[in-house]
């Protein structure tokens, strides 16, 4: 273990300022506002709204987008730049901002004197001038949508098993790569959910879905472009084309790892289990740690497991979710812990990665990360929650709310969801993390996977646990890309 921690104090003690700074910086006389000139396109042409969240490290993230943009600008007149808006500022009770669907009605107010709509996340870095130079080849297609295309290799259930006979006809767009549309485009999207306002129910990948409704109802398909490109190696290789977009950052350095004895585990289990489950979180990730508990239906004092009193439940598993948090706050092992992770029996996690990312969500207020779904949030309603396959944290402000006000109507209840009901109702947003998957790596696009190191999956069905388990180890190596190498390409 001691190798370990080595290894990654190599890694991800680089440069805090290289990962927060800028990223490629382009010159704004010399680049952006030149190109803006030598071409029909302006730069007031463009809209630029990257998907940001309202946690103080995801808003120091979107400063230093922010930063990065303002520095191409720095010669151009106000009057004359690009339009620059994150949802948290702009529209912070919109919910649902994250799906892009109750933005459409927005983009169609505000921007219709605009040309082009950029969607983005927070890690994306644009190089406006190339963007210019892109869109000016568009110039009179009316209904464009532009990206940097991924494909699914078979059918997965985080799309709804679409395209089921051959998933490739189909490419969506990678928001972290970043997508455009058209304002004409955008009109006729907004045209649309007047029509018959969208509910898409659970929002699971918004970047799938969104792509999916502007064929079924637009017969708009995805275009994908090069020019857009994603974290991967393969967009470095092509030497034929230029990124206009680039996603640099694979994993935040916010410096030392928490200490071990600052997170807690809890592994929910049941009886049925504990022969085939919980010895491959014993032989594989929980060896990460010594501070680590089974919650089952009954004692097994091999394991060992804690009975909490709650009977096993088919589905839901709200009680014993409850019934952890309860415990937390009672007992000394638990409660003197900064954080504690939930996850399920069938969750592989990489706690030695995890442990780094940790120190970007140090808060004395409530915090809860992990995958986000959604649920009625496409409609601008509804709620967020954390998918709790990939696993759930929680730091200690949230377990000590928890434990004193969660309750759950029923022990079947699903617990993630009721969560993130919870949450709602208290103003507190769950936070995204990309590096959480509800899933296994096969449902993944292996392009999209490539952006960022894997801090867990999900699901031992028809998968090899230990493969998986491999592979989230092997992700420790010096994957993540310098800066260097991206200014050759921009």
């Amino acid at each position: 273990m001691a190798s370990t921690a080595f290894t990654w104090k190599a890694i991800l003690l680089l440069s805090y300022t290289q990962f927060l700074g800028h990223g490629p910086v382009i010159s704004g006389e010399q680049s952006a506002a030149g190109s803006a000139q030598s071409n029909g396109l302006q730069l007031q042409d463009l809209v630029v709204v990257v998907l940001s969240q309202p946690n103080p490290f995801h808003v120091q993230r979107a400063e230093a987008f922010r930063e990065h943009f303002d520095e191409q600008l720095q010669s151009t007149p106000e009057n004359e730049r690009t339009l620059l808006f994150f949802p948290h500022e702009k529209w912070p009770d919109l919910r649902g901002a994250w799906t892009v669907f109750p933005l459409i009605p927005k983009f169609a107010e505000l921007f219709s004197e605009n040309k082009w709509i950029i969607v983005c996340e927070e890690e994306t870095r644009i190089d406006l001038s190339k963007m210019l130079q892109l869109f000016q080849q568009y110039d009179g297609i009316e209904e464009p949508f532009l990206g940097r295309g991924l494909q699914d290799k078979s059918a997965t259930i985080i799309h709804h098993f679409a395209f089921f006979d051959d998933p490739s006809v189909f490419s969506y767009p990678d928001f972290s790569a970043g997508m455009a549309l058209s304002t004409y485009l955008v009109k006729r999207f907004a045209e649309k959910l007047a029509e018959k306002s969208v509910d898409m129910g659970f929002s699971i990948d918004p970047k799938h879905e969104f792509a999916k409704y502007l064929l079924d109802n637009l017969g708009v398909r995805l275009s994908p472009l090069c020019q857009f490109c994603g974290g991967g190696e393969d967009n470095r290789l092509n030497k034929n084309c230029e990124c206009a977009t680039q996603q640099p950052l694979k994993f935040p350095d916010c410096g030392p790892p928490v200490a071990k004895d600052d997170l807690f585990v809890a592994v929910k289990t049941c009886s049925k289990f504990h022969q085939d489950r919980v010895p491959v979180v014993q032989s594989t990730w929980g060896r990460e740690t010594e501070l680590i508990e089974y919650y089952s239906d009954e004692e097994n004092a091999t394991i060992p497991t804690v009975d909490l009193g709650v009977p096993n439940t088919e589905r839901g598993h709200c009680g014993k979710t409850q019934a952890i948090f309860e415990r937390a706050v009672k007992t000394e092992r638990i409660s003197s812990r900064e954080w504690l992770l939930v996850a399920d029996d069938d969750t592989l996690i990489n706690l030695d990665l995890l442990r780094y990312l940790l120190p970007c969500y140090n808060s004395d207020e409530p915090v809860a990360v992990g995958e986000r779904y959604g649920y009625g949030v496409s409609s601008g309603r509804g709620y967020d929650y954390l998918t709790g396959g990939g696993g759930m944290l929680f730091n200690k402000a949230a377990v000590q709310l928890l434990a004193k006000e969660f309750r759950c109507p029923s022990n079947d209840s699903p617990d993630d969801m009721l969560l993130g009901m919870f949450f709602a109702s208290r103003g507190i947003p769950v936070t995204h993390s990309p590096y959480f998957h509800q899933a296994r790596p096969e449902d993944y696009s292996e392009d999209f996977l490539q952006n960022h190191i894997p801090v867990s999956f999900h699901k031992h069905w028809n998968t090899n646990p230990y493969d998986v388990y491999d592979r989230l180890k092997n992700a420790q190596q010096p994957r993540v890309p310098v800066y260097a190498d991206a200014h050759e390409e921009l």
